[in-house]
């Protein structure tokens, strides 16, 4: 009964979780596409930047980068290393065209946020399930993950304008690096990251509640 109890918990808090995420993509595609916020700084003569699109998630990103090493005690290199794996995830879930850089920024959020899980939790003790049914689903963790995944969506996101810049730069007289404002995937796929994260997590507890009853029937019969 307990667990049935602690399944239907999570059930909840997950289908919760999922109405966010369609909620923050709804907002996206039917208010901000409409009404969208920018502001653009011009950098040099054809390139320009835009504040909430690229700046303001990027410092923030900078920020949980400079807690999570420093203050956390994640070691630099491992972040440098995941950094590096998410870049390429975003490359893959990208794609450029003669005047904007599309990111799928929802793929890019659920992808981020299982790598993130995948480091923070023993998910090689997960799949196994030999002596401990314990998972290290800590609020240290969890909050670790938040930190991350944010951090690594907006500058993974950031690093494929970057790259995709000098190609558009032919075809346009105007290039800009995060240029959809508050709409930008650069600002999106941060915000998104941090519910994957949740998502992500409520499933492998779920899967992991499942599995544990049903191996639990195995034994009796």
């Amino acid at each position: 009964m307990r667990r049935a109890t602690k399944m239907l918990v999570i059930i909840i808090f997950l289908s919760l979780t999922i109405y966010i995420f369609n909620l923050l993509d709804r907002f996206v595609n039917e208010i901000l596409s409409k009404h969208n916020v920018l502001w653009k700084i011009r950098i040099i003569n054809n390139i320009s930047i835009d504040m909430y699109g690229a700046i303001i998630p990027v410092i923030i990103s900078i920020f949980l980068a400079f807690y999570l090493v420093y203050a956390r005690k994640f070691p630099f290199k491992r972040y440098l290393i995941l950094l590096l794996l998410t870049y390429s995830f975003a490359l893959l879930l990208s794609r450029g065209t003669s005047t904007a850089i599309i990111i799928y920024y929802k793929a890019l959020a659920l992808t981020i946020g299982f790598i993130c899980v995948s480091v923070t939790i023993n998910l090689i003790q997960f799949l196994k399930f030999l002596k401990s049914n314990v998972l290290n689903l800590g609020k240290t963790a969890y909050f670790n993950a938040l930190l991350m995944s944010y951090s690594f969506s907006s500058l993974s996101s950031l690093f494929v304008d970057l790259t995709y810049l000098p190609l558009t730069l032919p075809f346009t007289s105007d290039a800009y690096i995060g240029g959809s404002g508050l709409a930008d995937g650069i600002m999106i796929s941060g915000l998104t990251s941090l519910i994957c994260v949740s998502m992500v997590l409520l499933v492998i507890m779920l899967i992991k509640e499942i599995t544990e009853a049903i191996l639990v029937v195995l034994s009796r019969l």
